[in-house]
């Protein structure tokens, strides 16, 4: 008996993930582009190194190259973002989803062309800025399609995978960086670009946009494909049209978009007081370096001190933001955003300063121990991961009222990414205006504490809590540790 029943079990839950293969499949396939993306933030970081020994050895080919230039190598894709974002939002809505992201293979295909062939600095970063449109392209869409095609008890599991390609994509580029010419390296990554969007077309689109655009006969197919698998796909596939259908009507009879009572809504204190929050902590994060490391990645290794081979170090980096990718997941179900945030902040604090003495030690010679820097930094890179650059993006979500989420969402993010560009920017300026690498990273510690008692003092707890409860809190409460309510 007992065998019997486990029997059945063993079948139901086979038949389960067997239903889930073509959502599966699907996911797969549109986040495999995030390899592309994760070397779109890498390559700057094996690019400038090659450029500048080439400028040394004085090579045939050799194209010259400053610190003005290093920074616009790095910050371009996050500039074109800026505006690519906009365009790729209303892509999305136009075009569809699937359209959107195969648009990326133009772009993309375009700015690895004018890098592999540049002859000037002009070409390359002209090839970067469309690489930071093919970025946005790739990744807006993504994400909307996933959480349009997946069921809700696996969207986050689906989710993980773009974290995952995109880490992965990271590895592969310092890899290659390490053995391979920069120019390679543009024309090998067309293929981890073409290869998908050719698969792509074989994979339906989003039900939820097909349905938007009155395609139902589309729509009816396009969940045939994904419940294909499923004993009563006939019965699913009905259900989820109806369910489809009705969300859309309900959109259509809802009040339309009032400008007026949106900007009576930006001066509650339910949007500026979360607003000003946010803003601080992603200004403290892209300050603290956890973006400006990964993107000049190699030469911040040949400064710190270690003797081990800068693209190494950077492949061991990239291969610790793979393993926190799944590591994350299960820390954000298990613990508060508050106490992860702080954990991470403060961790990261504690290794950059650690780091940075060692480095200091080790120019002035009163250290030979070259493997503390970088077990400090793999150290803070892990840290990082598991909170500060990743958990403030969710917070972003939830903070802010249903009826301004998006366009309080978007600015949020907009703000983020001019922070991005800003330290990118900055990033050798500073260096040198604090007199090199040790300085540089007590200066990313400081910048980490202070994020740390941003965080502790002002930030709310979200985790497992109504969005009503995170509303009605602002509009009570400014300081968090000397609120009575919601305190965790």
């Amino acid at each position: 008996m007992e065998e019997n029943q486990t029997s059945l079990k063993q079948d139901v839950a086979g038949k389960k993930w067997m239903g889930l293969l073509p959502q599966a499949l699907a996911v797969v396939v549109v986040t495999s582009l995030h390899l592309v993306i994760g070397q779109i933030i890498a390559y700057s970081g094996i690019l400038i190194p090659q450029m500048l020994q080439e400028q040394n050895v004085t090579a045939a080919n050799a194209i010259p190259i400053t610190e003005s230039d290093s920074a616009w190598i790095a910050s371009a894709p996050v500039f074109a973002g800026l505006a690519a974002s906009v365009l790729a939002g209303v892509l999305i809505d136009y075009l569809g989803r699937l359209k959107t992201i195969m648009l990326s293979g133009v772009s993309g295909v375009i700015g690895l062309l004018l890098i592999a062939v540049a002859s000037n600095m002009s070409m390359i970063i002209s090839g970067r800025i469309m690489m930071g449109i093919t970025l946005m392209l790739i990744g807006n869409p993504t994400a909307v399609y996933i959480s349009e095609i997946s069921r809700p008890d696996v969207r986050g599991s689906f989710l993980i995978f773009v974290q995952v390609f995109m880490s992965i994509g990271m590895v592969l580029t310092y890899l290659k960086g390490w053995v391979i010419h920069w120019r390679t390296i543009a024309w090998l990554t067309n293929v981890y670009l073409v290869v998908p969007i050719i698969i792509i077309f074989f994979i339906p689109e989003s039900p939820a946009w097909l349905v938007s655009k009155h395609k139902i006969k589309e729509a009816k197919k396009s969940l045939n494909w994904f419940y294909r698998y499923n004993t009563d796909c006939a019965k699913l596939v009905e259900e989820e049209l109806i369910s489809l259908e009705n969300e859309q009507l309900q959109k259509l009879t809802e009040k339309k978009f009032n400008w007026k009572e949106l900007f009576e809504m930006f001066v509650l204190p339910t949007f500026y007081k979360p607003f000003f929050i946010l803003a601080a902590i992603f200004f403290f994060q892209q300050f603290s370096g956890t973006f400006a490391i990964i993107y000049n990645c190699v030469i911040f290794f040949k400064e710190i001190g270690t003797n081990i081979d800068p693209y190494l170090a950077s492949i061991y980096i990239s291969g610790i933001k793979v393993i926190m990718s799944f590591v994350t997941t299960v820390l954000m179900k298990k613990f508060n955003r508050r106490t992860l945030l702080v954990i991470s902040a403060g961790s990261m604090a504690l290794c950059m300063g650690v780091s940075g003495l060692n480095t200091y030690w080790i120019q002035h010679g009163t250290s030979t121990h070259t493997w503390i820097p970088l077990g400090c930094l793999l150290l803070y890179i892990a840290f990082s991961a598991m909170g500060i650059t990743s958990v403030p993006f969710m917070i972003a979500v939830e903070m802010f009222p249903l009826k301004i989420r998006g366009v309080a969402y978007g600015l949020i993010i907009t703000l983020m990414n001019l922070f991005t560009f800003a330290i990118l920017q900055c990033y050798f300026p500073l260096y040198h205006l604090l007199g090199g690498s040790a300085n540089l990273q007590y200066f990313f510690a400081v910048m980490s504490v202070a994020v740390m008692i941003i965080i502790y003092v002002f930030l709310p707890e979200t985790h497992k809590k109504r969005l009503i409860d995170i509303e009605n809190y602002f509009w009570k409460h400014t300081i968090f540790i000397t609120s009575r309510t919601d305190r965790t």
